[in-house]
């Protein structure tokens, strides 16, 4: 049974806490998360706190079914999440801890020709009816022959939300 952490009385001046929270969310901000339950966990031994990472969507997923006492996320919650909250009678405040950056990273074994890419040709690369399969492919660039593979997170990840909305444009 997943109680929240309270406090107890401890015999001295200290309350002493006790209890269990169960955090879930985005993997961009569960290594701070598992910093924070560290030190947290340090101090105040009779707490379990554990951090999952099932994603943005995901962890408001179970949030708003009041399975979870936190939720890390990488992008603010959705007007659906929101919804999902309220029908849940899941009450929230929103704390921005950090801000992250994405970047778009090469093999160091493909020599691909250039060292920039413009949000236009990103756009021209990921978008949903792109064709494009080779570095040569990509218009306005001068890169060479090299076979393109695209890799990123999957649909629960904010950072797959941030990335569509800033350069494809869309959900």
């Amino acid at each position: 049974d997943d109680e929240d952490a309270t406090a107890t009385s401890g015999g001295g001046d200290a309350a002493a806490l006790s209890g269990n929270i169960v955090i879930d969310g985005s993997s961009t901000v569960a290594p701070l998360t598992s910093a924070a339950a560290e030190d947290f966990a340090a101090d105040n031994g009779d707490v379990n706190i554990t951090v999952g990472t099932s994603g943005t969507g995901g962890g408001f997923e179970r949030f708003c079914r009041g399975e979870t006492d936190i939720s890390n996320a990488s992008r603010a919650i959705e007007d659906d999440e929101v919804a999902a909250c309220e029908e849940g009678g899941v009450a929230y405040e929103e704390l921005r801890v950090a801000s992250d950056g994405i970047t778009i990273v090469t093999s160091s074994n493909a020599d691909v020709g250039g060292t920039d890419i413009t949000s236009a040709q990103l756009k021209a690369i990921w978008g949903p009816k792109s064709t494009i399969k080779n570095w040569s492919d990509i218009p306005g660039g001068d890169f060479n022959d090299v076979p393109l593979a695209l890799a990123g997170p999957d649909s629960q990840s904010g950072t797959y939300d941030f990335f569509n909305e800033e350069i494809l444009g869309e959900d």
